[in-house]
């Protein structure tokens, strides 16, 4: 009697569903043109959206001789480079960006804290460039709080 309720047609919210899940599968992918992108974030009633891309993430294990001790030994190095941007829904402007890049030699994935050499080199190389990420942008609106 008041107007409080909308009512939609199933097909309308089926379709509506298809249209997010075929924007989601090409952000995965990484072919998702912009426009898409923001479009989802506004159906999704986002005012800013995360993005990022993991450019590369390398972990190279081989055996190498080492000739003083006359024995084959585990090498190992891990490469990891991301890349984020905060995306305003409302204009497409990019207000935030950053590249986290970081390499580890055997020696500094064994000389790492107890509870991380239980982890896998590559998700532990994740947790610190996910942790330094957010740390940047927790700086970054920290920022714009004092403005």
């Amino acid at each position: 009697r008041r107007n409080e309720f909308k009512v939609l047609d199933e097909r309308y919210v089926q379709e509506l569903e298809a249209q997010r899940k075929q924007i989601m599968d090409q952000v995965r992918e990484g072919n998702a043109d912009m426009r898409e992108v923001l479009k989802l974030g506004q159906e999704l009633t986002a005012d800013y959206l995360i993005m990022g891309t993991v450019e590369s993430l390398n972990n190279q294990k081989w055996r190498q001789l080492v000739k003083i001790r006359d024995s084959y030994e585990t090498r190992e190095m891990l490469n990891v480079n991301i890349q984020m941007q905060l995306v305003n829904v409302s204009t497409g402007e990019i207000v935030w960006t950053d590249h986290y890049r970081n390499s580890w030699d055997t020696i500094e994935l064994a000389s790492r804290d107890k509870e991380d050499r239980a982890l896998p080199s590559v998700i532990f190389g994740m947790n610190v460039a996910s942790e330094a990420i957010q740390n940047s942008l927790q700086d970054y609106l920290d920022s714009r709080k004092k403005e």
